[in-house]
């Protein structure tokens, strides 16, 4: 009898049993001191508190393991793709001399990046229904876009349980990492401030596992004695073996301490310092003029999206910046403290282009001082209050890059998308 309970209790969890007891402790004792307070302390109404927590994790667990199985890449939901055939990755990936991967691009076509951010999969039993539609719009702004490469720039699941339901980042990431698994293009993703919460049950190191593992997903958790997880290079190679664009993924990190969550951390200078060696290393191992032509994604703005923003807005005519589309509808919640990445752009001359996300309501593209900003357009069904009656934001970005490594951004509504059909 104890066997078959220890058997289920693994199925249900997935195998992880010990490690969520363990996670799950403080978390329970948190809710109980809570509860205690609230209806008193004698013996009956700490009975009944006890079952309530046993029943409501227990329940969580098991709804999202249905979840799971629901939305994984067997269902109908994830493989009505009508993707085209060439989009399989392992024919056209190889990793340089350097270790990063790179993608091969089609002769004679423009090489396309589906920009997405901000997905928010809860998988829990409150995020149920929320986590089927967000998937859903991934599926149509693929289908639509036919990328041959797509970039996630953070967020990918909601592990808060007062709004998901569950605090299982890593059962979320499986998910989340299935679905995209089923489409057979190669994908990446960079950590944004949601991936891991105060509340969530596993640390980032763990969730590398997940994308590291996925067959199609070009993810690298980075070198060591660089801060942070997910820093790393993708190259866009053209058939003549030519290195066309750099694409840099770098971790914004999270907040400045746990509990100040609206206070968020900055890119570290041992982060810049890398990003600048690892150019100037491609530069050489390619056997280039100059350094490569490169595109940055990472989750929070920086400091200067704002700057130019007010500059915009003070003085349109300014020879600094350059509008191109989209709203600020929400402050640009950027890091307290200013990073030195964006002055290393500009006096290194390669990034062209950064694509962030984070603030779900924003959309803007701008150039400011030779360098393209652009908010990707967010999934989110879950984490602003009300968001999920909205859709004018959410949708994807279309980037367009051609022989030459000159690149078109454009935004894709996915309400425009589905009304199109």
């Amino acid at each position: 009898m104890r066997k078959k309970i220890s058997e289920r209790l693994s199925v249900l969890t997935g195998g992880k049993a010990h490690r969520i007891k363990k996670r799950l402790s403080r978390y329970i004792l948190f809710v109980l001191i809570v509860l205690l307070i609230i209806i008193g302390t004698d013996f009956y109404s700490l009975l009944i508190i006890g079952f309530l927590v046993v029943g409501v994790i227990m329940l969580n667990i098991y709804l999202s393991r249905i979840n799971a199985g629901l939305l994984s890449p067997k269902s109908n939901l994830a493989y009505n793709t009508n993707l085209k055939e060439n989009n399989k990755p392992r024919k056209k990936i190889y990793r340089d001399g350097l270790g990063h991967w790179c993608v091969i691009k089609n002769e004679g076509k423009r090489f396309n990046i589906l920009h997405l951010s901000d997905i928010h999969i809860g998988n829990g039993f409150v995020s149920f229904k929320k986590d089927r539609v967000a998937l859903e719009a991934i599926r149509q702004l693929i289908h639509h876009a036919q990328p041959d490469l797509i970039v996630v720039s953070g967020d990918m699941v909601y592990p808060v349980p007062f709004l998901s339901g569950s605090g299982n980042n890593l059962q979320a990431s499986r998910l989340f990492a299935g679905f995209m698994e089923s489409f057979e293009i190669p994908w990446t993703i960079t950590f944004g401030n949601h991936d891991e919460e105060i509340c969530s049950w596993y640390p980032l190191e763990t969730i590398c596992e997940v994308y590291e593992k996925s067959r199609n997903c070009l993810f690298q958790r980075g070198p060591e004695d660089v801060t942070g997880l997910s820093n790393h290079f993708i190259n866009i190679i053209n058939s003549a073996g030519t290195l066309n664009t750099s694409l840099v993924m770098l971790d914004s990190h999270a907040y400045i301490h746990p509990f100040w969550v609206l206070h968020y951390d900055y890119i570290r200078e041992d982060q810049v310092n890398w990003y600048a060696e690892k150019l100037y290393a491609l530069s050489a191992d390619y056997k280039l003029n100059s350094l490569p032509p490169s595109l940055a994604f990472f989750h929070i703005p920086l400091n200067e999206f704002d700057d130019a923003w007010e500059l915009y807005q003070r003085d349109n005519q300014s020879a600094e910046v350059n509008y191109h589309y989209g709203h600020k509808v929400e402050k640009v919640s950027a890091p307290l403290r200013r990073s030195s990445l964006f002055r290393k752009m500009v006096d290194l001359g390669s990034t062209k282009g950064v694509f962030v996300g984070h603030d779900h309501y924003n959309d803007f593209s701008i150039t400011y001082r030779g360098i393209r900003l652009t908010y990707g357009k967010s999934i989110d069904y879950l984490a602003y209050a009300g968001i999920a009656r909205s859709s004018w934001q959410r949708g994807g970005t279309l980037i367009e890059i051609d022989e030459n490594a000159n690149f078109e951004v454009t935004p894709l509504s996915l309400s425009n998308i589905i009304s199109n059909k």
